[in-house]
């Protein structure tokens, strides 16, 4: 502007040369341009412009061309707005208006614009006003902002009135009309697979007709209708002479319109619904327009989409929230019972607060016995001079059976008259002994029954406003609330009273984690499975104790369990500090803290049982080789013995060998058909056996009989040893003769050739054993344990091709069981032999015994049968016990963790537990001191078994132990022990 005011020719203007300008005129023209803001000079009589550079922006495409131009051409969109302004300062006297609105030409567009600017008089070197100065600052982003929020929180605050979808529609019209000064807005809804849009609602001004209910083409919107499909907005400012309307003209004619704001809503791919703003006159669209109106049918559109079966509850509850006379109410009820923990006290004095609010006599909290037909007061709330009501029984037909009724479907119920009411009019007496005239009742219904009534009494009638019902319902709503919390805090305190006895005594591991994973708590069994003090876990982070882990299945949950704030479980193989590696169940929960509860637990029996599982499977498909291969040895020589006779070129000694192979080979195939015969009536409970005396004694030579081929055959030695007199029992011949044989067969085919078979025959007062020793290659321990397991066998040899289908000794312990009895398998370990015993019980008619009348050393049959928990960890020791347990006729469980113990026990309930002392993790002692600290083992008698007496400096045995024995466990003394406990 500088340089434009030193070429511009002063000479032809009002304001003359520069160097003829009066001092003032200098003085203001030099601060106009040294200034920032946008300021004009307009000077002389017909008001000549001169303008510094802030000042281009209001001035826009007319400068230059404005630089010495009268202000009145210059501004002549606004100068009938501004002319009593400049007359003003023009007579000497200043103006300030702020955020003043015009209609401003800029750039070629017409638009409105908002400035605050001063008008401010300047004196000419005679002392008179020769011209004004102006400071402007357009204000009109600010302002518009201002309107669109203003009119954006005003259609919110509507939209939250309105209830039902026609009434959002019309609100949306009715605001966008007043706020944009239109003729018609109309909300139209569009089908368009009919091509065919409806006027849902339609505003007007003045006396237009409205459209309400008009059915218009999607076509009458001309080439207009594919812009609005694809979702943009349709601007026409004048439809007579826009090319996209002109054709179709005549049809907005009629309706009224000549300039058009169409907002199309799409939504999924498909117009949903058109917000169209109309005026009846042609007219530019600003920009501000256009983001009102498109913001106001988005308004539209997410009130009416959120606008349910709900949406009438929701506003009276916002309604209810933006009253003054709730808000306070809330927060005094609030702050009230925030300071209350006792779940009596809040009921109290949240029925006082309300019952002052509402003006009422009396409030009250009835507990309803539904089936029975009863109420009671449980509490309550009584103005000055009211009779109280607590403790009173009532019949809930006296309140009449429509009340009763809506409150059993949990509705709220408003009497204002009970003398008016039908459905308490014929009751109004039963009301009046109470002095109640109106009521307000509030149902808590529970699975489907009635259980508590709120009621709000008043003497007189009153007419319950819904604000009444709110407040009340709040009220109710936020004292269950907080009596749940009472009641809940009430709970952990009593629990936290015994909280480190029951974290002590948990029967799993459980630990406290802060957000940074550091373990700030661990009781005593999670120590125990992790094999570590307290001292090396608490204070310090979960990666620090177990290295590893924050990337592995357990980190994962943690971080799973924090990030989405729900419980996971995980199992994690837990590598132990002397290398073993323990399997977890590991559970953990969000805390309130933010950090993590974390349970977890040994699972190593589940993990051996599904190895179980997995060696039963590969036995079954080992079994169906082997049952192959055994069928088919037999078919190879009976096809060729086949083949030879069917030439009938053989000899009669060829014939009898051929018949003689068949035979035999028929035989083993028999014979292996058999067995699975017997195996599956025994597996399926179909197996019965005779019942006779029986010679243990003379089974002997008949199973020995049945196996010698094969043990001639192996160069076996075979010993026997039978007992000196008749050792008689109760069972089956045949199935007796059938176990010794197989277990001789199983020991001579697991015997290296030359090796010495014994069978031993034995008898007691109260069992006979018959034991078969062999030394040929032993078992593991682990064979041991499932050596009577279907299909189980040991390693395969070329020496034992002939194996067998491994169902041998399955079918001997099905057969021994079948008999009340038990068999048990021992070996020294790989290498040194095997030992089968096989323990029956005595026949009572057997012959005197040879030894004297000893104690019987297993229970008599009618002696009470007793539950027995065996406890140690020596798998063969519990095992063995186990067995004569149920040889004796007793019910036996074996464990051999002692945490694993504690929670079997509590399920069993046992009579008797038999202990060992020396325990890993927990000894015998403690673990007797947990048996009787618990209700379900409080009585059991308790045996303590060690290795040691105490004579010989073993353990000291804690009083809660009734009796110790050493081991090896002198087994007479045991029975007795036991047969005086079954007739206590």
């Amino acid at each position: 502007m500088h340089a434009l005011l030193r070429d511009f020719d002063w000479a032809a203007s009002s304001f003359g040369q520069p160097a003829s300008w009066p001092e003032p005129l200098r003085t203001v023209v030099d601060l106009m341009l040294a200034s920032a803001f946008p300021m004009c000079l307009s000077w002389g009589a017909d008001l000549r412009l001169i303008y510094n550079d802030a000042y281009l922006s209001i001035v826009g495409q007319k400068h230059p061309a404005a630089l010495g131009a009268k202000m009145q051409d210059v501004f002549a969109e606004l100068w009938p707005d501004i002319l009593p302004f400049v007359q003003r300062a023009m007579a000497g006297e200043s103006c300030f208006l702020q955020n003043f609105s015009v209609e401003i030409t800029r750039y070629g567009r017409p638009g409105r614009g908002w400035f605050t600017f001063s008008y401010t008089p300047v004196s000419g070197a005679d002392g008179l006003v020769g011209g004004m100065l102006c400071i402007a600052t357009e204000t009109t982003e600010q302002v518009q902002m201002e309107r669109r929020q203003s009119f954006q929180l005003r259609m919110a605050e509507q939209l939250r009135l309105a209830v039902h979808a026609n009434e959002i529609v019309a609100t949306t019209c009715r605001l966008l009309g007043q706020q944009l000064d239109l003729s018609r807005v109309s909300y139209l809804e569009v089908d368009e697979a009919q091509r065919q849009v409806s006027v849902r609602h339609d505003w007007t001004r003045g006396d237009l007709p409205a459209l309400t209910g008009l059915a218009i083409d999607l076509r009458d919107f001309g080439p207009a209708s594919e812009q609005l499909q694809q979702g943009r907005i349709l601007k026409v400012d004048d439809v007579a002479t826009d090319a996209r309307t002109a054709g179709h003209s005549a049809a907005w004619a009629s309706t009224g319109v000549r300039s058009m704001l169409a907002i199309p809503l799409v939504r999924a791919g498909a117009l949903r619904a058109i917000v169209r703003a109309h005026r009846t006159t042609a007219s530019a669209w600003m920009v501000e327009d256009m983001l009102l109106a498109q913001d106001a049918a988005e308004r539209a559109w997410a009130a009416l989409e959120s606008a349910d079966a709900e949406a009438q509850r929701r506003s009276a509850q916002e309604e209810l929230h933006r009253s003054a006379g709730l808000q306070a109410f809330q927060l005094e009820l609030s702050d009230t019972l925030r300071q209350l923990a006792d779940a009596d006290a809040i009921v109290a004095a949240a029925c006082g607060l309300l019952g002052r609010h509402l003006g009422a006599s009396r409030v009250l909290y009835a507990q309803v016995e539904d089936e029975k037909g009863t109420f009671q007061i449980r509490q309550e709330w009584a103005g000055a001079g009211v009779a109280p009501v607590s403790g009173v029984i009532s019949n809930l037909d006296d309140l009449g059976a429509g009340i009763i009724d809506a409150l059993r479907a949990g509705r709220a119920v408003e009497v204002d008259d009970v003398d008016q009411d039908p459905r308490t009019a014929a009751h109004a007496r039963s009301y009046a002994r109470v002095g109640v005239k109106s009521f307000l009742a509030l149902p808590l219904v529970s699975s489907g029954w009635l259980n508590t009534v709120l009621v709000v009494h008043k003497g007189e009638p009153c007419h319950w406003e819904e604000l009444d019902v709110l407040r009340t319902r709040d009220m109710a709503e936020r004292t269950w609330s907080y009596v749940e919390t009472a009641r809940a805090q009430a709970a952990l305190r009593a629990e936290r009273d015994q909280s480190q006895q029951v974290f002590d005594s948990m029967a799993e591991g459980f630990a406290m984690l802060d957000a940074d994973a550091t373990v700030t708590r661990m009781n005593a069994e999670g120590l125990r499975i992790c094999q570590l003090g307290a001292g090396d876990v608490i204070g310090r982070k979960t990666w620090e104790i177990w290295p590893g882990t924050r990337d592995s299945q357990m980190g994962g949950l943690y971080e799973q369990v924090m990030t989405t704030g729900k419980g996971g479980v995980v199992e994690y193989p837990n590598p132990l500090p002397d290398g073993r590696v323990s399997w977890l169940e590991i559970r953990a929960y969000p805390a309130v803290d933010g950090g993590l509860a974390v349970f977890f637990r040994g699972i190593d029996h589940r993990k051996l049982a599904e190895e179980k599982l997995i060696e039963a499977d590969r036995r079954k498909d080992e079994f169906l080789a082997t049952l192959a291969h055994e069928l088919r040895n037999p078919l190879a020589p009976i096809a060729a013995a086949a083949e030879l006779l069917s030439r009938g070129s053989l000899d009669a000694a060829d014939v009898r060998r051929s018949s003689e192979v068949i035979a035999r080979q028929v035989g083993h195939m028999t014979a292996l058909v058999n067995d699975l015969l017997d195996m599956s009536r025994v597996t399926r409970g179909l197996a019965s056996i005779a019942r006779a005396p029986v010679d243990i004694n003379q089974i002997v030579p008949e199973a020995v009989e049945q196996v010698q081929p094969i043990v001639r055959a192996r160069g076996h030695h075979l010993a026997v040893h039978p007992f000196p007199a008749a050792a008689m029992v109760v069972g089956d011949h045949a199935r007796l003769v059938q176990v010794l044989s197989n277990l001789l067969h199983n020991a001579a085919k697991y015997t290296p050739p030359g090796g010495n078979i014994a069978v031993r025959v034995d008898a007691q007062d109260d069992y006979v054993a018959l034991a078969v020793r062999d030394n040929g290659i032993g078992m593991s321990s682990e064979l041991v344990e499932s050596a009577f397991e279907l299909f189980s066998q040991a390693q395969r040899s070329p020496d034992r091709a002939g194996g067998g289908l491994g169902i041998g000794l399955a079918l001997v312990k099905s057969i021994v069981e079948l008999h009340g009895g038990a068999v048990i398998a021992h070996s020294e370990g790989p290498g040194r032999g095997s030992e089968f015993l096989v323990l029956l019980r005595r026949s009572v008619e057997r012959e005197q015994a040879p030894i004297g009348a000893a104690e019987s050393l297993l229970a008599a049959p009618s002696m009470k049968q007793l539950k027995v928990l065996i406890v140690d960890d020596n798998i063969d020791a519990a095992s063995m016990l186990a067995m004569l347990m149920k040889v004796a006729g007793h019910r036996a469980w074996v464990e051999h963790e002692p945490q694993s113990a504690l929670a079997l026990s509590r399920t069993v309930q046992p009579d008797v537990c038999l202990l060992d002392i020396g325990l890993p993790g927990m000894d015998g002692n403690e673990l007797a001191r947990r048996l009787r600290a618990q209700a379900a083992t409080a009585g059991a008698v308790l045996i303590a078994v060690t290795g040691y007496s105490q004579e010989q400096g073993g353990n000291a045995i804690t009083p809660e132990f009734a009796h110790h024995l050493v081991k090896p466990i002198e087994t007479s003394r045991l029975l007795a022990i036991l047969r005086q406990i079954g007739a206590s």
